[in-house]
């Protein structure tokens, strides 16, 4: 009888383990009366996906019908929550349908340890996405006038951002930026490295306690990028318009400007050479070097306690 009841047991453990996720609920409000999101999950994963209509749709999937977020609207925003704290076996899905061309006031998504993925273009005057412990991903495009993505442990990619003020930051993993526009952006990453490709913007700063920082098509007035253990390359279409720095504690920096480019140029290294395409000059460790180069312009100061230093067009 022991054994049967246990074996009783085990089976029911393991078909809940298993079980697929079922369409537990679907819901849907006009987009009309709906001016902000604000969803707070706690281990579900959460979609945006693009939909033909004039309804704002919500379907939940789940194995568990008591962990079934709850969904529910109160003035202008649409709200979707976590009902209960994770348990073992417990799979859940948000899947949120957003019409194309919807423009949003505010946009908050939070996830303490699930997946935010954003198949789908944003478009609001505020956009908050925020991760503990899980990857942020937005495919097609983040329009508005503030943008901060956050993951304390977890991946943070974005594709067609275009902001006013664009933050991105990582406590564990990595960020990678495909094609930004706007006026400020700041991208920091704690243990993790920072890629981007297509970066346009009055200013920004790059910074990365343990990580590499690789940025391509690099197009600002002014920058910083510093890394305390880790290589930077930065591959700049054009001149800095402004005073501007590239730094690391422990890594190579690799700085490639136009050929044409009027900048002048300060590098200093305390453990390493550095050379200067531009001029075919080469100095050793612990040399300072200064130099106007096609004319002179801003300044552009390039250092590295450990580490060599390389300017190419």
């Amino acid at each position: 009888m022991k054994k049967l009841i246990i074996g009783t047991l085990l089976v029911s453990l393991a078909t809940s383990l298993f079980a697929l996720p079922n369409l537990l609920d679907k819901q849907e409000v006009s987009e009309a009366s709906i001016k902000n999101l604000n969803f707070g999950l706690a281990w579900e994963n959460l979609e945006i996906q693009e939909t033909y209509g004039n309804t704002i749709d919500i379907e939940i999937y789940s194995n568990n019908r008591k962990a079934s977020p709850r969904v529910k609207t109160s003035g202008s925003t649409l709200y979707i929550d976590s009902v209960s704290s994770f348990t073992l076996g417990t799979r859940c899905s948000v899947i949120v349908y957003i019409p194309q061309h919807k423009n949003f006031n505010e946009i908050e998504l939070k996830a303490s340890s699930g997946e935010i993925n954003v198949k789908t273009l944003l478009s609001a005057q505020k956009i908050y996405i925020t991760t503990s412990s899980g990857e942020i991903n937005s495919e097609q495009g983040l329009y508005a006038d503030t943008i901060k993505l956050r993951a304390s442990s977890g991946d943070i990619e974005a594709n067609n951002l275009d902001a006013n003020d664009f933050t991105a930051e990582t406590s564990s993993g990595e960020i990678t930026i495909k094609d930004y526009t706007g006026s400020t952006g700041t991208l920091t990453a704690t243990s993790g490295e920072i890629e981007v490709n297509g970066f346009a913007a009055e200013y920004t700063s790059f910074k990365t306690t343990s990580g590499e920082i690789e940025v391509r098509k690099l197009d600002c007035d002014y920058f910083d990028a510093k890394s305390s253990s880790g290589a930077i390359y930065l591959e700049l279409i054009n001149a800095p318009l402004a005073k501007s720095s590239v730094r690391s504690t422990s890594g190579s920096l690799d700085i490639i400007m136009p050929e044409n480019a009027s900048f002048e140029v300060s590098s200093h290294s305390n453990s390493g050479s550095f050379k200067n395409k531009f001029t075919n000059n080469k100095f050793v460790p612990r040399d300072t070097y200064h130099e106007k180069i096609n004319g002179g312009g801003p300044l552009l100061e390039l250092s590295t306690t450990s580490g060599s230093i390389e300017l190419e067009y």
